[in-house]
């Protein structure tokens, strides 16, 4: 219950608890109350000073009039009305009493409710169905099992991947360990608090790279890496809960598939560079009279990358989990809350396409979605990791995709000739398993150790080509150089012409060459974050003035339309 006043926010909350037992036992007791007092149910107000408050009695119910002397009746009731008309009327009795005593008038002002509706709606949604997300894990275990053997190595290979990168990237101040570590436990939390548990959070490569951007500025400037890694993620878990209470999660429908496939297409890009960067720099370390290992190693991974194997290796090490927060002063702790609004931008658009994808109604999920409760439990998790220094976590739209099908029994349908969904098990068993193997993982360090580094290459170059399949931002580059009368007929070129398809594209070539120049520049690296949200601005203001709304449909980037559904978000 949110309590909102001057003086009497402690009084208001003992006034509420009042008149509950009021209506179990008759009692009088006085007590001194503040002029201004408002509370989630309704409100009152008095202009008086506060010594005609000194002595009311608390008992028996009268009319409670408005400030210019009528009946009110108070804010109007929805939803479950019995609960609430008895709690509204136990509050209004209080407040009765209180004008007939004291010979003012008051004025009944309606209060906003602490939690949006929207997040309210998700939390009613989920709560129906949370045993259930458990128990239909546990009855279906044939298909559970094999989908916790095939995601544990799915998910343990790009964590891995990930720490070795991250291990070179920061100097050894992240690695494998603390990827593991992070993953696991955050996953199985995830698993437990989340909206919609078919979608996994893991390491992603903006989130490494805005990490990688953090580390070099704190090099640049002098700064101490984990205080200030700490007071960024404190940061963002504030605002990023913040957001979630408050049922921003909307908005994410302004972002079409312009931007989806911008920054589906940089995620791409960023894993090709990390596995090309790693092997890049065997070369350049390798003696000029003998390049053995750095073609060896080429060959590792190329092997690695058409075999999709999922294995690498680290250094193993031991640090101080439990970062000195107080080693930074007071001004750069708040000055850390500047970089942690980019990589809460950052935040919101890697988790909200992530899940919005897995809630794709293509997929068959028939127990709704939770977007704001989902960023709610991300944003918790975010600052447990980040009082300890894990690296942080987010939407991962390969490892939610793959549980997703790991998890749907399909069919062919003879007449369509296409494989139908015929249902997908909805569960949070098999994500709480699969991160708590991960977890438990750490204890097979000495042998994962001993498999050779430049597998982590070829893992990083198959997600990137993985994360390729189905953009159609790519396909339009490729098929830019492609005969007209080779394409389909429903293909964007045959109804809009080269020149405009073309055109479009070069836009989106243009703003995924800017966000890969911030990205790489040190001194910008951590501003990144801020330039993917302009491209909904690009979106929505820029492009409809070359543009027509036909065109823009025919590219399968329609304007979003004005929901009436709040509880929607379209893909």
């Amino acid at each position: 219950m949110a309590i909102v006043g001057h003086l009497g926010c402690p009084l208001a909350l003992l006034m509420i608890l009042m008149t509950n037992v009021s209506s179990c036992f008759s009692f009088q007791q006085t007590l001194p109350i503040t002029p201004h007092v408002r509370t989630s149910i309704g409100a009152i107000y008095h202009s008086g000073p506060a010594s005609d408050w000194s002595s009311l009695n608390l008992g028996g119910l009268s009319g409670l009039r408005s400030s210019a002397g009528h009946r009110s009746d108070g804010p109007r009731i929805h939803g479950n009305g019995r609960r609430k008309a008895a709690s509204l009327s136990l509050a209004k009795g209080f407040f009765e009493n209180l004008e007939s005593q004291s010979g003012k008038d008051y004025e009944w002002i309606a209060a906003r409710p602490p939690l949006s509706r929207v997040m309210i709606r998700d939390i009613l949604r989920r709560k129906e169905c949370y045993i259930s997300d458990w128990t239909d894990g546990l009855k279906d275990m044939k298909k559970v099992v094999p989908a916790i053997l095939f995601l544990y190595f799915a998910c343990l290979a790009p964590a891995i991947s990930f720490g070795t990168i991250a291990s070179q990237i920061t100097k050894n101040s992240m690695g494998v360990v603390e990827f593991l570590l992070s993953a696991g436990t955050s996953g199985m939390a995830y698993s437990i608090l989340c909206g919609q548990p078919m979608a996994f959070i893991a390491p992603t490569g903006l989130t490494l790279a805005f990490i990688s951007g953090l580390f070099r500025f704190c090099s640049l400037k002098g700064l101490p890496f984990f205080p200030i890694y700490s007071w960024v993620g404190l940061w963002t878990s504030f605002f990023f809960t913040v957001l979630g209470l408050a049922g921003s999660s909307q908005l994410i429908r302004y972002c079409t598939r312009f931007t989806d496939e911008i920054f589906n297409a940089l995620l791409s890009l960023n894993f090709i560079y990390e596995a090309l960067a790693s092997l890049r720099r065997n070369f350049k370390q390798a003696d000029p009279m003998n390049l053995t290992m750095p073609f060896v190693s080429l060959g590792m991974a190329l092997t690695t990358f058409f075999a999709t194997m999922s294995v690498t290796a680290f250094e193993s090490r031991g640090r101080n989990f439990l970062i000195p927060l107080n080693d930074v002063p007071i001004k750069i702790k708040l000055l850390c809350s500047l970089p942690a609004v980019l990589l809460t931008a950052l935040f919101y658009m890697d988790q909200n396409i992530s899940v919005r994808v897995v809630n794709n109604p293509d997929n068959g999920l028939k127990k709704g979605a939770a977007y704001n409760l989902d960023m709610v439990a991300l944003g918790l998790i975010t600052g447990v990791l980040s009082i300890f220094g894990l690296p942080w976590m987010c939407g991962a739209t390969v490892q939610s995709m793959n549980h997703v099908r790991a998890l749907t029994e399909t069919q062919f349908n003879p007449e369509t000739e296409e494989v139908e969904i015929v249902s997908v098990t909805e569960t949070r068993l098999t994500g709480f398993v699969i991160h708590a193997l991960m977890a438990s993982s750490l204890l097979l360090l000495p042998v994962i150790r001993l498999v050779p580094i430049p597998v982590v290459s070829g893992v990083f170059l198959f997600l990137g080509r993985k994360l390729m399949s189905g953009n159609s931002f790519l396909k339009r580059c490729r098929d830019s150089f492609v005969e007209k009368k080779r394409l389909p007929l429903d293909h964007p070129m045959q109804k809009l012409g080269r020149k405009r398809m073309s055109a479009f594209t070069l836009v989106q070539i243009l703003c995924l060459a800017g966000l890969w120049s911030f990205k790489q520049n040190p001194s910008t690296a951590i501003f990144f974050p801020s330039v993917i949200g302009m491209l909904m601005v690009v979106r929505s203001a820029v492009l409809p003035k070359f543009f027509s709304e036909e065109e823009l449909t025919e590219l399968g980037d329609a304007t979003p339309s004005k929901h009436t559904d709040e509880d929607e978000i379209n893909m």
